[in-house]
């Protein structure tokens, strides 16, 4: 295995490597690894059949590592990594939020974050200078899912949001904990996660009693149909018990309750902007590589909606579900999901379940279970000429090509929020891209390739693989320098 780390810039995210040992020793369907004593015992599953098997027909339970590993940030009574019946009833109480009608119902919302971002993009091409565009895009979706959990704004991207700015400290520690062998910097790493974590839970637990204390002062209990934030879905069973069992107004939380909405609250802020913030900014260094697909995603904004962006936006926020009809910028995203997924779950098997592969059936007792969709998603039999950046692919779609899509994965443990991120990304591209050019910086082409499965370094260098931080991130913040487009 070392031999393969090797060939990855420093800090790869896992799922690069176990793409190029399935495509190196023609590994089909599925294949084991024992990584001991580093890890436990390993079944990576490599194709869509196989991965549905385990996600959806039998929708197996999550691996404790992913607890163990999210568990400096997070307690394991969270949605991402709980089992039944926890994970059940955490599903069913926020699954509202996510539903296709609410999503559209937040459409003003992305739209009033994402101008705020179209004029930031503005005053830096005005200034001309280089900036991390990780940074600018985490505070837009931070503050659309700030106000989709609150129902309030949390001005990050105006610089003025404790939540964000301690979540920050607390991923960059997480992060130095995990690659860090040096024992004094793992102390100190951990020493301030510890604090700091220790403060956003505190001030979650605070936002959590407030909001109880002023519903229930109010005698609100918030409908499932049209809630007014995630926060409310949390507190609606607890008000409802309130009021059919006529307990007077001074009843509190109790704090175990408390700690699951804080946990659930966090995890949901940590990843509710993850995959759209990497998704976004992998987007417009895809758009800044390939001009002529830009220019067909403008093309196609100017036809569903209007070539001026102030006519535009009235239209989104007339018509939100007009945004189903931006059927080339859907396609543009779900192939930038497709090379650059931001990285995969992991189950456990028990002693009954089995994988079956051309007839042959694989146990799967006590193993770790990782379906990765990046060997999927660069499969020459499932996609043709993988490394190639081709929105049309997704145009019209065949069968195998729609089944071996799944950064989201499938199955009832996909992602809930998958709607909602699109959703996010499509507004976020139909604001941004006709007033700007994007031009990464800092990047050094490779003279050659690292990997077989991609040549795309041979464009951008070592950012072309992404870097393992909570999921896979663009490599160092992804450097860029934007412009204003003649009109």
């Amino acid at each position: 295995m070392g031999d393969v780390v090797k060939l990855f810039p420093p800090n790869v995210h896992p799922q690069a490597y176990y793409t190029y040992i399935a495509q190196k020793y023609n590994l089909c369907g599925l294949y084991y690894m024992d990584l001991w004593p580093l890890g436990p015992a390993q079944l990576i599953l490599v194709s869509p059949e196989t991965a549905h098997q385990v996600t959806v027909l039998k929708s197996l339970p999550k691996h404790k590592m992913e607890s163990e590993f999210l568990g400096p940030l997070i307690k394991e009574n969270n949605i991402a990594t709980s089992n039944n019946p926890l994970w059940k009833h955490l599903h069913n109480m926020l699954a509202p939020t996510f539903a296709p009608a609410h999503i559209k119902n937040q459409v003003s919302v992305m739209v009033e974050e994402f101008l705020h971002f179209r004029d930031t993009l503005g005053r830096l091409a005005d200034s001309g200078e280089v900036f991390r565009l990780e940074d600018h895009t985490a505070a837009a979706v931070f503050d659309i899912i700030g106000r989709i959990t609150f129902n309030e704004r949390l001005h990050a991207q105006a610089g003025g949001s404790e939540y964000l700015r301690n979540l920050r400290v607390m991923m960059a520690n997480f992060i130095a904990t995990n690659q860090t062998w040096n024992p004094v910097k793992k102390f100190t790493a951990k020493r301030a996660l510890r604090n700091v974590r220790r403060k956003v839970d505190q001030s979650l637990g605070r936002t959590v009693k407030e909001r109880h204390r002023l519903l229930r002062d109010s005698k609100v209990v918030p409908t499932k149909k049209d809630p007014y934030s995630i926060l409310d879905l949390f507190l609606r069973d607890k008000l409802k018990e309130c009021q059919e069992k006529g307990l007077p107004d001074s009843v509190e939380l109790d704090p175990e309750f408390v700690d699951l909405a804080v946990q659930n609250l966090k995890a949901l802020l940590i990843g509710g902007q993850g995959t759209t913030t990497s998704t976004i900014c992998w987007a417009y260094m895809l758009l800044s590589c390939y001009p002529d697909v830009a220019q067909k995603l403008r093309d196609e904004h100017a036809r569903v909606f209007d070539p001026s962006t102030d006519r535009t936006v009235e239209i989104l926020r007339h018509e939100p579900y007009k945004t189903n009809k931006l059927e080339y910028t859907t396609a543009v995203l779900r192939e930038t999901l497709r090379l650059y997924p931001v990285g995969f779950g992991i189950r456990v098997g028990n002693e009954d379940s089995t994988v079956q592969w051309e007839g042959r059936h694989y146990p799967t007792a006590n193993l770790m279970i990782a379906p990765v969709q990046h060997s999927m998603h660069y499969d020459p039999t499932i996609y043709h000429n993988p490394a190639e950046f081709n929105p049309e692919r997704f145009v019209d779609p065949d069968h195998a090509t729609q089944f071996g899509w799944r950064p989201f994965e499938r199955g009832p443990r996909k992602c809930a929020g998958q709607e909602l991120a699109l959703e996010e990304m499509r507004i976020a591209l139909l604001l941004t891209v006709r007033d700007f050019d994007f031009e990464a910086v800092d990047v050094q082409p490779n003279s050659t390739q690292r990997v077989p499965f991609t040549d795309f370094d041979l464009k951008i260098g070592d950012m072309a693989f992404q870097e393992l931080g909570m999921d896979a991130k663009p490599r160092g913040g992804m450097k860029m320098r934007v412009r204003r487009r003649a009109r």
